[in-house]
């Protein structure tokens, strides 16, 4: 071979080889878009709705998520809760996460003893799945006013309305159909799906904020507030009813309790006079107290001076007393002296007429 054979042999091998290194580059970055464009979908879409689901170019959805590693489905389910398993298997799909949820529902009412507290357990399922007000009324005077007898006569049809949310919401089990669901769409199963797994999240995981979270990352966020929504109708179809059964009974009750409310008005302001009177007696009653204390006062300094003069007059009529002792001596001494006297004057006398 020549030498400009060799040379031109020589580029074909490295521009092959360059060739070779571009197309592995293209390959690593198409499979790195790929999963990326995936990853997406997933999130924008949820779980494949079962095993056959497809992508558009008709990529099994279900094989893709089963060939992920352990890290990239992690990172799918990191605000859900992780990667969580039916039996021995991860679930990824909406109507394997049905089955796992139905599971759990179950294994939570084994735990529940006695048939009243049973049946209770499944209206509040029932509840929080109903679509109209009237249902979801039924179904809540079971769980807060019902009696325990009541409560085990409903099991039975409780159970029944339990058993058949789970089969019309997994409608490619057709052999478990029961007789009265009919096939329905796709669009319709991720929407009776969506709205179960939140009436179930309710239920079984009282309504956390990691439940809603996987409500999301299953059946995707646009299923999710389609579920939402509808929950948030009945709530307000039952506000409005609430409302409107309130104000009917208003206007019931202002018609047939006019005088009633105008005796009421006036025993309130007769009430607000008599509380204004109350308020004058108490001030009078005050008063009246504050002068007590100053009488009392006065009377016992009236008392103490009163004392003082008893004491006073006791030593006046002690010396009284004293003073009426000397002028008895006195008079008495007197009177001796008087004696005396006439005595003398009488012997005086005497001696006078004898000369």
């Amino acid at each position: 071979m020549s030498l400009l054979g060799k040379i031109f042999a020589l580029l074909n091998t490295l521009l092959a080889f360059g060739l070779g290194v571009i197309l592995v580059q293209d390959l690593g970055v198409r499979k790195n878009w790929t999963y990326l464009v995936f990853r997406q979908d997933i999130v924008l879409n949820g779980l494949p709705f079962d095993d056959d689901e497809t992508t558009k170019t008709n990529i099994n959805i279900k094989s893709n998520l089963d060939s992920l590693e352990d890290g990239a489905l992690k990172a799918i389910f990191k605000d859900a809760g992780g990667p969580l398993k039916i039996g021995d298997r991860v679930v990824l799909t909406q109507v394997d996460e049905v089955k796992r949820m139905h599971k759990k529902f179950d294994d939570k009412e084994k735990e529940i003893e006695g048939s009243d507290k049973k049946a209770r357990f499944l209206a509040k399922l029932l509840m929080e799945h109903a679509i109209t007000y009237v249902d979801r009324r039924k179904y809540d005077d079971l769980v807060n006013k019902a009696d325990p007898k009541t409560l085990a006569d409903e099991y039975t049809s409780l159970r029944e309305g339990v058993d058949n949310l789970f089969l019309t919401s997994e409608p490619r089990e057709k052999n478990r159909l029961p007789q009265q669901a009919n096939i329905i769409s796709k669009f319709e199963s991720r929407t009776a799906i969506a709205a179960l797994l939140l009436s179930l999240y309710q239920v079984v995981d009282d309504g956390s904020e990691e439940s809603l979270r996987r409500l999301v990352v299953v059946v995707g966020p646009d299923y999710a507030s389609k579920a939402l929504d509808g929950h948030a109708v009945v709530l307000t179809r039952a506000f409005d009813h609430l409302e409107a059964h309130l104000t009917r009974e208003e206007a019931i009750f202002v018609t047939e309790h006019r005088e009633l409310l105008i005796e009421m008005d006036r025993r309130a302001k007769r009430a607000k006079q008599i509380e204004g009177f109350k308020l004058e007696y108490d001030e009078r009653i005050k008063t009246q107290k504050a002068l007590l204390v100053k009488e009392k006062l006065l009377l016992a300094k009236m008392e103490k001076d009163l004392e003082d003069q008893r004491d006073q007059t006791s030593n006046l009529v002690s010396n009284f007393q004293v003073i009426s002792e000397r002028l008895f001596s006195v008079h008495k001494k007197l009177q001796g002296y008087r004696v005396g006297n006439e005595v003398k004057e009488k012997n005086l006398r005497a001696v006078e007429a004898n000369h």
